[in-house]
Parts: C-alpha cells; structure tokens; sequence
C-alpha cells in the first residue's frame, strides 16, 4: 500500500513530509506531528520579533498566526511583500490613469493596461521584492534588485552599466526610507520609552515603573536596555509607525521616480 508522503511529500505551507522520521522539513528546523512543535528554537536574534504579547518563544512560528502570515525563510511574514507588491503597482498605474484624465474623467480612462501590461508586472514583481527586506543591508539589496526588475520590464536596461545604475539607485533610495522611517520613528519612541523607564541608574525603580505601566513581563536586569527598549517599541506600536512611514515614503518615491 503506498505510503501518502511517498507519492506526495509536500504538504501544508510547503512542509516536506520525511517519511522515515515522520517529521516535516521546513528548510530549517523539523516538526512533529505528534509533539505538535518545532524540534529546534528559531534564531535568538529573532527574540525581539517573538515579544508580541508578551511572550518570549522561539518555537512559535509566524506569531502564532499561520492563517494570516507565511514565513518561508524562519523570518518575516508575507504581508510585507503583499504591501510591497501593491505599493509597486499602484506607483506605476496611477501616473497613466491621471494623464488620461489631463481631459476630464471617464470610466475608460481606468484601463490602462493595454501596452502597459509587462511595465505593471515588472513594477508589481518589483515591489514584492522590495518588501522582504528586513534590516538595513537586505534593504539595499531588496531595493537595488526591485529597481533593476521594474526598470527590466519597462524596457529600460539595454546594458550592463544600466543594471548597476539602476542597482545602486534603487539601493540608495531604499537605503534613504530605511534610515528616514526608523529615525522620525525613533524621536517619538524614545521620548515615549525613556519616559515610561524613567531613571535608568536603578534597575529596581526602572522594573517598579514598567510594572506600574502594565509591563510586569519585561525586567531591565533580564532583559536589559536593549531588550526591554525592543520590546516597548512593538508593544507601543512603533514597529508599524515605522512600516507605514516607510510605506508611505516608497509610495512618494515610486510616484516620483
């Protein structure tokens, strides 16, 4: 009788089912079925992106939300290319709608597409690639890599010094909303943290604080400065005044450019 995992190994989410071990492979860490859980803790460099509501654990997988969230690389979830797919689109669409408007609306002027189907992909493909960055040095390489794809399909590269022109401008540009989003983020979160930490000198003052403004969970000697900065930063939600004001800065510069 044939075993299902041998005529089809791949399963939910793209798991690879190991018949011999009855775990599932999932690039980097196992899974059973049987213990419901990862064999291995995720990176612990992960453990700031692991702190939403207040827990700490590195055997979760995409924040306990797979119905929502995909995370082929153990990193980020897919909503971020989604976005990033839709901003790449829109920036390369809406320009062709308002100058067929130049003359008054109508319903046609909507459908845009014709000979402009490859420029939209290209801008769309572009853009998904943008949003998996996720630190600085991804970010120009995301960046760098979008522009080359959007500006492939536009028909503009005809040689090789355009693929690195076009590389490095769309790595400085990404670069720039990198820096722009986390450091307007970082003005509010610092004067929101700071405050709630108060004197930073006497770590039992600064744990009575957190206590006192609903965060128990996180103790500046456990965690220490850093720790317990990241953690605030999500909870407080300056993780997504970042993403949206690096959202919006791709929507001006993909508009612009």
């Amino acid at each position: 009788m044939a075993i299902l995992a041998d005529i089809n190994p791949f399963r939910y989410r793209g798991y690879y089912m190991d018949a011999e071990s009855d775990y599932y492979y999932l690039q980097t860490r196992y899974y059973s079925p049987v213990l419901r859980r990862f064999l291995s803790h995720d990176r612990y460099d992960l453990l700031s992106t692991c702190a939403e509501d207040g827990h700490l654990n590195l055997y979760t997988y995409c924040n306990n939300n797979p119905v929502m969230y995909t995370d082929p690389t153990g990193e980020f979830p897919i909503v971020a290319i989604l976005i990033g797919a839709a901003i790449g689109f829109l920036t390369s669409y809406l320009p062709d709608v308002i100058s067929e408007m130049k003359d008054g609306f109508e319903w046609s002027d909507l459908n845009t597409f014709e000979g402009n189907g490859w420029k939209y992909f290209g801008a769309t493909l572009g853009g998904a690639i943008g949003g998996i960055s996720s630190n600085f040095g991804a970010t120009i390489l995301a960046s760098g890599i979008a522009n080359v794809v959007e500006t492939a399909f536009s028909g503009n590269i005809s040689s090789p010094d355009d693929v690195i022109i076009q590389f490095a401008l769309g790595g400085i540009i990404g670069a720039a909303g990198y820096g722009i989003s986390k450091g307007i983020t970082k003005i509010f979160a610092d004067k929101k943290i700071f405050g709630i930490l108060g004197n930073l000198s006497d770590n039992a003052k600064v744990n009575k604080r957190l206590a006192g403004a609903g965060y128990d969970d996180l103790k500046i000697g456990k965690l220490g400065l850093s720790g317990v900065y990241d953690r605030l930063y999500k909870k407080l939600g300056f993780g997504i005044m970042e993403n949206l004001f690096n959202y919006s800065y791709n929507m001006l510069t993909g508009l612009a450019f």
